[in-house]
């Protein structure tokens, strides 16, 4: 059986991937065929799931089918909390054709939602430390959420961080503050929701 164990080291920029217990070489043999299709087809589950709940967040919505939103579940890597709520979105959608999470005042809970899928749930303290400035903390959010995701549009990427930095602003003790001069340093570059 294949061992594939992927190291996240917050202060770098590239994470270390081993195959059965070895980091791999350039143009090794380590990593077979089936492990990449396995990550490739993870990033593709969280792609397809982060669509879905942040469609009302995206400038130009693609909503995945149904049956790609199921298949994204069951591929997703996340805690079985993570996955009932996502289980619960989904056939909320099947019956209404929306949810309730698209609401603006429920942007709180579909952040946190967002964060814990990626597994990103201590991403902005790490980046808080090593950041300049915001230019340079969403540099790293990007190249962080790049790794869970496949990266759709620049659009995609600024509700991805969005959603960490509000998700973060509802559990730090100056997440609210931070959350706000973030906010107001995106919106004077460009667009956000």
């Amino acid at each position: 059986m294949l061992d594939v164990a992927i190291k996240y080291n917050p202060y770098k920029v590239v994470s270390t991937i081993t195959v059965n217990g070895e980091t791999p070489k350039q143009n090794s043999k380590l990593i077979d065929s089936s492990a990449m299709e396995s990550l490739s087809d993870l990033r593709k589950a969280n792609t397809i799931l982060v669509r879905f709940l942040a469609m009302n967040r995206l400038d130009n919505p693609d909503l995945p089918s149904i049956e790609q939103i199921e298949w994204a579940i069951q591929k997703c890597s996340c805690n079985m909390r993570v996955k009932a709520v996502l289980f619960a979105a989904i056939n909320t959608y099947k019956q209404s054709r929306k949810l309730d999470l698209w609401r603006p005042e429920k942007f709180s809970k579909q952040a946190a939602i967002i964060r814990d899928l990626l597994g990103l749930g201590d991403t902005i303290d790490c980046a808080r430390n090593i950041a300049i400035d915001f230019n340079t903390l969403n540099c790293y959010l990007n190249s962080i959420v790049s790794q869970r995701v496949d990266v759709i549009s620049d659009d995609f990427l600024l509700s991805i961080n969005h959603c960490l930095m509000k998700a973060y602003s509802d559990t730090a003790d100056d997440g609210l503050e931070y959350y706000k001069f973030w906010h107001d340093a995106i919106t004077e570059r460009g667009k956000l929701m």
